[in-house]
This record gives C-alpha cells, structure tokens and sequence, in this order.
C-alpha cells in the first residue's frame, strides 16, 4: 500500500501536473480565441459633415471638470451592481482574489513549479496562506449555506451549483489538512493535488470560468455599466432571414426555431455557461424589487426561456412556448438594467427569446 502512494504521489506531482497545466494554457487560449471570434470591434462614430474634430481640453480646463467627472463616477458606481450590493459584491471580489492568489503564491505550488518547470512565481508566507485558505473556506461555507436556504437562490437549483462552490472549496480544505499535516499527510497531499487540478481544469471547462471570462464581460465588451470602456460587441454567427408566416395555433416550426438560435449561438454558449446562478442581478431589477417573488430574477427569466430552449435545441411543444409568455413578457420590460457582475447581456437573451416566441405566433396579449 505504501509503494502505491509513493506511485500515486509521484504520478500526480509530475506527469499529471504537467498535463493539467499544458489543458489549462491551451485551453485558456482557446477561450481567448473563443470570444474574440464571436465578437467584433465597435465601429467608431464618424464625425459629422462640416465639423472639425473636438480638441483636447488643456490641463487647466481638465482639472476644472474635475468635478463633473467625480459626480459621473459617484453615480455609476450608486446605479452599479456594487453600490447596490456592496457586501455581497465586494466579499465575492475577494473571495475570488483569494482564489487566484493561492493558486500564483501558495510556496508549496511555487515548488513544485520549480521541480518540474524550472521556475515560480514569488511567495507569500505560509502563515498568511494559511490565513487567506481559512477565509476562503468560510466564504465557501456561506456560499453552500446560502444557496441552500436563502429564498432567492433556491429557484432554480442544480446539482451542478453545489458542484461548482465544492470543487473551488476541496482544495483549500485538503490544502489546510495537508498544511496542519492532520490524518495520514501522503493521503491528503494526494487528495489535495487531485482537487486542485480539477478545479484549474474546471475553470475553463464548467460555470466556474466566469471567474476568467469576467475579464472580457466586463472589460473587453462595450457596456454603460462595464467596468472599463470595452470596444467589444457580440456579432450574429449567421444572418436571420426574414421571420416566416406564423405556424399554426397547434404547431411549432421546431427547425426555424433552431434555425434562430444558431443565428447567436456562440453568445448564448457563453452565456449560458458562465452564468453561475448567483442571483446578484436581483437587486437591478424594479420588478422583483417590487414583489419580492423569485421568477422576477432577471438570470431565472432568461433560463426558463431562452435556457430552455438553448437546452432543448429547440425541440419544445406549443404549451411550453405559451409558457414563456410569463417571464419574458409579463415578468420583464426589457429596461435593460439587468446588473450582472461578469457582464453577461441578459436583455440581448431575453429579446432572442421573444423573437423566438414572435416566430411562432406566441406573443404576449391585452384582453379588451
């Protein structure tokens, strides 16, 4: 039993490792590649006929705007996600800084780079690591409880939200046994090296990569309420051709339905991928703040129609259509101030779900 550790330790530690990485950074590639080629570059504006292009102001009338600009930030940041929640935002940031920090500067991982890449990054000591695994243990443990009992997030729920906080969580708790060198340690290190290359894994493969694709959402595409000025806009991967005569009131025209979601499918692949179900969207929308029911929640409105039908491949019946009358009509006004903190267009889905609706004459009516 004791050679087949030693055995598993060394597999783990070198050609396992090595493999991990080598899918980490090639698949981290390919995400990048990815996004870039469902998205497109904004065309700039063209300067208007008989009008010089507006010059730069000096310094002296730059700091005199000053203010102007201060009251510009002060209420971007009061109408963001971030001003609106600032607990829950701010302690996901650093829960999820925590995440990178340990897997760059932990000094066991840097070794064990050393030993088998021939480099490493700088470490942090290990009694703060060891203060930083703690933290994000508990903030993990919240989250599970969270999601479990808090009333927003129960609706909807699957295995695969659970799945996605445990595979961030085992590996600092393994990584902390291992640490403390609680139970057999040969065992634990093994566990604790399993873990964490399924979870670089996970970061790129399951809605644990909207840990990475925050930097495009919410950097790279254009948005009022992005955190940088993106230049980014997502583009059809084909172009829709005119809406065909609504079917019957018994039918559905399953192959045009499918026909219109691959007109965005790389967007929606993406979408709905990263989306972790978080449902910090919630506050930004007045209508859920209003009734305080959980269909209201702009991320449950887009996967109980466009999710449903993206999971369906368009293969649905009349009622399950009609169904969708509800949340996507009834249920949301298409304000567009759907605030998601990794920058997902939700309006963009929810509007490809009506479309999809409108397409076979199901829409949302007025009685007299």
């Amino acid at each position: 039993m004791g050679m087949l550790n030693v055995d598993l330790y060394e597999f783990f530690r070198g050609p396992a490792m090595t493999g991990t990485l080598l899918l980490f950074c090639s698949g981290l590639v390919f995400r990048i590649v990815q996004f870039y080629l469902a998205t497109t570059r904004m065309p700039r504006k063209p300067a208007s006929a008989g009008h010089l292009p507006e010059r730069r102001p000096g310094l002296i009338r730059r700091w005199l705007r000053l203010p102007e600009k201060m009251f510009y930030v002060r209420t971007h940041y009061r109408n963001s996600a971030i001003g609106m929640m600032p607990f829950v935002l701010w302690l996901t940031a650093l829960y999820h800084a925590l995440i990178l920090v340990a897997i760059l500067f932990a000094q066991g991982h840097n070794v064990l780079l050393e030993m088998s890449w021939g480099f490493s990054f700088p470490s942090l000591p290990d009694k703060i690591m060891d203060l930083l695994t703690i933290i994000v243990i508990v903030v993990s443990v919240f989250y599970l409880v969270r999601r479990a009992v808090y009333n927003k997030m129960k609706f909807p729920n699957r295995y695969r939200d659970y799945a996605a906080i445990l595979a961030t969580l085992l590996p600092f708790v393994t990584g902390f046994l291992a640490y403390h060198q609680w139970f057999d340690y040969r065992t634990v290190i093994i566990c604790h090296m399993i873990s964490a290359q399924l979870m670089l894994l996970a970061l790129l493969y399951t809605k644990l990569g909207h840990l990475i694709y925050f930097f495009f959402g919410r950097i790279s595409l254009h948005g009022e309420l992005n955190v940088w000025g993106g230049r980014r806009i997502w583009k059809n991967d084909q172009e829709q051709a005119k809406l065909p005569a609504p079917v019957g009131k018994d039918s559905v025209d399953t192959q045009y339905i499918r026909y219109l979601l691959d007109q965005k499918k790389s967007q929606m692949n993406m979408m709905l991928m990263y989306c972790s179900r978080c449902s910090n969207c919630a506050s930004s929308c007045f209508l859920y703040a209003n009734s305080g029911d959980v269909s209201f929640i702009p991320s449950h409105k887009l996967f109980a129609s466009l999710g449903k039908l993206y999971r369906k491949k368009g293969e649905v019946s009349r009622d399950e259509l009609e169904a969708m009358v509800d949340p996507i009509w009834n249920k949301c006004v298409l304000c567009e101030r759907c605030y998601c903190p990794i920058g997902l267009k939700i309006p963009e889905m929810i509007s490809m779900a009506r479309t999809i609706c409108r397409s076979q004459g199901v829409y949302k009516t007025y009685d007299h």
